[in-house]
């Protein structure tokens, strides 16, 4: 790029990258916390401090070799050009802990300087694939610790940084219908996009077989704002998710070779309805196609077969694609991008 240009993913499990290696080292320390498919999951505020805790009271050399990839990734992005990045939860209380690790993450500088990293905006909220295990009362209670934590945080208003926290991801998946009946589902979609609405907090949505439930309950409940997050379709559906005040979440699908719908639907949508996301580590980048594994599950990147992970560091690759679908320029890009994000989310 012939220079830095600022932008936002709204869509990236960043600290998936933590919690790969705490996976794969097995640290004894950490035996006690339940592993929910590729990470460590906490159910309340008393197991994520304990999860931090225990973090802490690891050797600097430990510590350092669980971050390391996470703050190269963090840095990598900014570096490109990621501004703002919008970090999803899917079950309780883990946006309060990604939070957590990120104050370890800039607390403990693998380098002796200390570059730049994205500013991070925290979802909270449950996933679809786990909607049977929801409760409002622990989303209501999770809001609480956070936002107080926050508005503690940025007391000090000096770095124009407000207090941004959305709810997310949620929404309707049928390829769990099996596990998780959709009531179920409906129920939780529900009651946590009343949440958002009552509190004016931003939503990312999951939509995967879901549209007819999701739309019906936009229609419903008034005042929803936010996004849906990654956006397949063509320009009817994104049509009736626009009326609803939503945003698109483009993501790596978008440089797949049959991707002329959505192209096509991006196009007609305009550039001011939408935002970019990676899905961070869950999709893969390849200018001749583009795809997506089940949820839980990292898609295998072949750099032989010109597939590279969708990472927030890689997100200008999108940003070169959406220029072209617009006949703008990538700065002219950038800039529509990041307010559109900033619209949403707040500065």
């Amino acid at each position: 790029m012939s220079q830095i240009r600022k932008f936002s993913d709204t869509h990236c499990h960043l600290f998936r990258t933590a919690d790969a290696v705490l996976l794969r080292r097995r640290f004894p320390q950490f035996s006690g916390i339940p592993v929910r498919d590729d990470y460590l999951r906490c159910d309340d505020k008393g197991s994520v401090e304990m999860f931090i805790h225990t973090l802490k009271t690891l050797p600097e050399n430990e510590l350092s070799g669980i971050t390391a990839d996470l703050k190269s990734l963090a840095q990598r992005a900014f570096s490109s050009g990621v501004e703002m990045m919008m970090v999803p939860s899917v079950s309780a209380y883990e946006g309060f802990r990604n939070h957590q690790l990120e104050k370890i993450l800039t607390e403990h500088p693998v380098n002796e300087k200390k570059p730049g990293y994205p500013h991070l905006v925290f979802g909270m909220g449950t996933h679809p694939m786990y909607a049977d295990g929801f409760s409002l009362k622990a989303l209501e209670n999770e809001y609480m610790i956070l936002k107080k934590t926050l508005e503690n945080e940025c007391s000090d208003k000096t770095e124009g940084r407000d207090v941004r926290i959305f709810v997310g991801e949620i929404g309707i998946d049928r390829r769990f219908k099996e596990t998780v009946p959709i009531e179920v589902q409906v129920k939780a979609f529900r009651e946590q996009l009343m949440f958002a609405a009552d509190n004016g907090l931003p939503v990312s949505i999951h939509a995967v077989g879901g549209d007819n439930e999701i739309l019906h309950e936009l229609k419903r409940i008034r005042g929803v704002r936010g996004v849906l997050h990654a956006f397949t379709g063509g320009t009817s559906r994104a049509e009736q998710y626009l009326r609803h005040g939503l945003k698109l979440g483009i993501g790596p699908m978008l440089m797949a070779m049959n991707s002329e719908k959505l192209r096509d639907a991006v196009y007609n949508a305009g550039m001011n309805s939408i935002v970019t996301e990676t899905d961070y580590p869950y999709m893969y980048i390849n200018v001749r196609n583009a795809s997506c594994g089940r949820d839980g599950v990292k898609t295998e990147a072949d750099p032989t077969e010109g597939k590279i992970t969708a990472s927030p560091d890689r997100l200008h690759i999108l940003l070169t694609g959406l220029a072209e679908i617009f006949e703008t320029d990538e700065e002219r890009m950038a800039e529509v991008l990041m307010n559109n994000a900033e619209n949403l989310f707040g500065r």
